[in-house]
């Protein structure tokens, strides 16, 4: 561990850079958090990497997260196998199979599950949708919410 916070006692195979960094780990294993207050709250979450400052910041017992850019999954405390890359991409998360490339990208995206959102600032207008996938700048910022679903090719 390298900078200011708890000193791991209960758990293993933990990399921690930066003040604050995994602070109120209580026996999670795996984690990588690197940045000023990355992954600040995590007690239990376990295989979660966090790269920026706050990245991961209230996450509790979420894992296999992948975080980074600062801010990036920022609220996420129980959510599982989510991708945010890009600074406040995916902060408001809470669901699982989510993908955020892009600054902004998923920012407000709370509630749903096996989302895609590439380019900066591309989100949702309904933050509980789920299985969407959101291409451009921008994108659907401005738009009503349109639910497109393919049941079956063939």
């Amino acid at each position: 561990m390298v900078g200011k916070g708890k000193r791991q006692v209960h758990s293993i195979n933990n990399t921690v850079v930066g003040d604050g960094a995994l602070a109120a780990n209580s026996g999670a294993g795996a984690n990588t958090a690197i940045g000023y207050s990355a992954q600040h709250v995590n007690t239990i979450g376990y295989a979660n990497t966090s790269i920026g400052a706050y990245s991961m910041l209230n996450n509790v017992d979420g894992f296999s997260n992948t975080a980074l850019g600062s801010e990036s999954l920022r609220d996420n405390t129980s959510g599982y196998f989510n991708t945010a890359i890009g600074q406040a991409s995916l902060a408001s998360a809470q669901g699982f199979d989510n993908t955020a490339v892009g600054r902004y990208a998923l920012l407000t995206a709370s509630a749903g599950n096996s989302n895609s959102a590439f380019g900066s600032a591309a989100n949702l207008n309904d933050s509980s949708l789920s299985n969407v996938t959101i291409l451009g700048f921008y994108a659907c910022q401005a738009l009503q919410t349109i639910v497109f679903k393919l049941e079956t090719m063939l």
